[in-house]
């Protein structure tokens, strides 16, 4: 009787069929290396834990990294690139430097800088080659496709020609086969686009598929990893409990809702398995866990049509109708328009006169917005001439204290509230400075202002 009721409880454990690792207090990069055919995670600078499906278990493996940055740095402000075929990239989330993985080491491989220019870009593999598209950087957003060039370690832009998308970040994308598909995308704080584009890597064009479902849009297709804004050219879309699958060349979205409650992110499928991140038990802890695809995936998925139908023909007993309709529209269109471009000029003319720094390290502090920005992100704009530690330290509390008295007396906030000054949750040594919302509010325009 003993032995059966082991038996019974030795069944039930199993069949959870989830091997759970929890993190060291980091936001790991988690994938499924094609090379040694293993799920890992990066959570530290000694090495890797790879998972070993025989006895389902962890097992570390070492790994030198020849950083540049440190490595709490690498692990917030790096996207991870790699499918099977290709080598394992790290990319700088502004584009830029560029790491590969090679047997056990780590370390940087391009000739290039920190652009800064491409945030929120959707980043993809072409040919084994990484790619990006859109962003946003330098005071503008980007509709361009940059491409690394792996034997000239360089950077360059394709040159595309006809029509094309609208600048924007945070878009969804998805190559298959010659053609990356991309959907909606974030133009402004809170206001996404909802069409849909292939480019075609033959002809270097782009091509209008149609708009996404008003239905299916309120789901958001703009979703975050746990590092913020990361890769968003993977195959499942999480927003937390909905898992959703697009097949942009059947033209359709599957809906899988989830068995649990957990928000989850960062979802690999491999070999029957599914690899996916969760918060832990304390804040700042996350749970990487590993189950069968069939458990994860158990309950049934709904499918829809992913584009928005062709609209029916309208009877000509109706034109009259539909003509005044729409000329009252437009009439009331142009109203609009002439109210927008007037405030709009009116708040152009309303921004402070700022020296480049001033307003470089202002659109960054909008853009981050609440989630604020390290203070040592603050000496990126005065690091030139090769300062010393003091000299920089010196030049960065200028700038700050000169952009605070700027934004008080523009914007009527006392100088004190200007920026605001916490701790990092994840390192108390950390600085944070956090823009008033009230700052963010009157100059996020600077975005759209080339």
């Amino acid at each position: 009787m003993r032995f059966f009721v082991l038996l019974c409880i030795s069944i039930c454990f199993t069949s959870l069929g989830q091997t759970i690792h929890e993190t060291k207090n980091t936001i790991p990069f988690t994938f499924y290396n094609h090379e040694r055919q293993k799920f890992t995670i990066i959570e530290d600078s000694t090495g890797c834990l790879e998972f070993n499906e025989q006895t389902k278990k962890w097992e570390f493996r070492k790994i030198v990294y020849k950083l540049q940055e440190p490595f709490k740095n690498f692990l917030l402000e790096y996207n991870l690139l790699h499918e099977k075929g290709s080598k394992v990239f790290f990319i700088d989330r502004g584009c830029g430097y560029v790491y590969i993985l090679e047997n056990d080491t780590l370390k940087r491989h391009d000739r290039s800088f920190h652009h800064k220019n491409q945030y929120g870009g959707t980043f993809f593999l072409y040919k084994g080659q990484p790619h990006i598209f859109g962003g946003y950087g330098l005071f503008t957003l980007k509709n361009i496709i940059t491409y690394y060039n792996l034997k000239e370690r360089e950077w360059f832009v394709h040159q595309v020609t006809g029509d094309l998308p609208k600048p924007r970040y945070v878009a969804h994308g998805m190559l298959v086969g010659n053609l990356f598909y991309m959907a909606a995308g974030c133009y402004d704080s809170g206001k996404y686009y909802d069409d849909v584009w292939s480019f075609d890597f033959g002809n270097l064009k782009w091509k209008l598929l149609g708009k996404i479902k008003p239905s299916l849009f309120t789901y958001t297709l703009f979703c975050t990893d746990y590092r913020g804004i990361g890769n968003l050219s993977k195959q499942f879309i999480s927003t937390g409990i909905d898992i959703f699958e697009l097949d942009y060349q059947k033209k359709q979205i599957a809906k899988h809702r989830m068995a649990n409650s957990i928000v989850i992110k960062e979802i690999t499928v491999q070999n029957g398995l599914v690899m996916y991140v969760k918060h832990g038990n304390t804040e700042n802890n996350f749970d990487v866990i590993i189950e069968n695809q069939s458990d994860f995936f158990k309950l049934k998925k709904e499918i829809f049509p992913l584009l928005v139908d062709n609209p029916k023909q309208v009877d000509k007993s109706s034109l009259g109708i539909v003509s005044v309709g729409m000329l009252i529209f437009v009439l009331l269109a142009l109203i609009i328009l002439f109210i927008i471009l007037y405030i709009k000029k009116r708040k152009s003319q309303q921004f402070i006169d700022l020296n480049p720094s001033e307003k470089e390290l202002l659109v960054l502090m909008c853009l981050k917005g609440e989630e604020g920005i390290e203070i040592s992100e603050v000496s990126d704009f005065v690091n030139y001439d090769n300062p010393s530690i003091d000299t920089l330290k010196k030049r960065r509390e200028g700038l700050i204290k000169s952009l605070k008295s700027k934004i008080s007396q523009d914007a009527k906030i006392p100088i004190h509230e200007v920026i605001m000054e916490s701790k990092s949750p994840q390192d108390k040594r950390i600085k944070i400075l956090v823009l008033n919302s009230k700052a963010i509010e009157k100059y996020r325009l600077l975005f759209t202002q080339k």
